[in-house]
């Protein structure tokens, strides 16, 4: 066999060894991890499918069920709207129910968020450590207002807790009670 035949050879050999590197890498491999997705996809909507037959075959059990998650948000306190003037007063009347010193509160934008609205808000106050902490422990289990801490920054200057509390108000919208 002469250099230049082994030459030809080596060259068909890699333009083939390069032809299924390029084959595997750009259509093989995409189309295995698309059919891998598709598999999952597959497998999920099969337990969706099972449960739903499940729910079909006892159909008193899903009326059960759906009665009680429906007296659960019954029961559950959240207001229909946030009203700012109610939210300030309800702020103002909790910290000094605590013996804390509200200074100011400072509302954000309300942001909808698909059946629900929230809205940040921040609270500046002025108390003792003990009770700035258990306003914020009523605030956040209140059931007049739907109040969740974000954050909280406590600093100590000239001898008086001052502390900045980040709260975001809720509310559904358009279900009247």
């Amino acid at each position: 066999m002469t250099k230049e035949q082994q030459q030809k050879i080596i060259l068909i050999v890699l333009l083939g060894v390069g032809s299924i590197y390029v084959y595997a890498t750009h259509f093989l491999l995409p189309e295995l991890a698309k059919i891998q997705g598709l598999q999952q996809t597959i497998a999920q909507k099969q337990e969706y499918y099972r449960q739903l037959q499940i729910y079909q075959g006892d159909r008193t059990g899903l009326q059960t069920e759906i009665s009680q998650l429906q007296n659960t948000l019954n029961q559950v306190a959240v207001p229909r709207s946030i009203d700012k003037p109610q939210l300030m007063l309800y702020l103002y009347k909790m910290a000094k129910s605590h013996a804390v010193n509200a200074q100011t509160v400072k509302f954000d934008t309300v942001q909808q968020k698909g059946f629900y609205q929230e809205m940040p808000l921040s609270l500046n106050c002025q108390g003792t450590p003990q009770d700035i902490l258990r306003l914020l422990t009523d605030l956040k289990n209140g059931s007049e207002q739907r109040l969740v801490p974000r954050s909280v920054n406590l600093t100590w200057q000239q001898g008086v807790m001052r502390g900045e509390i980040k709260l975001v108000a809720y509310s559904l919208i358009g279900q009247e009670k």
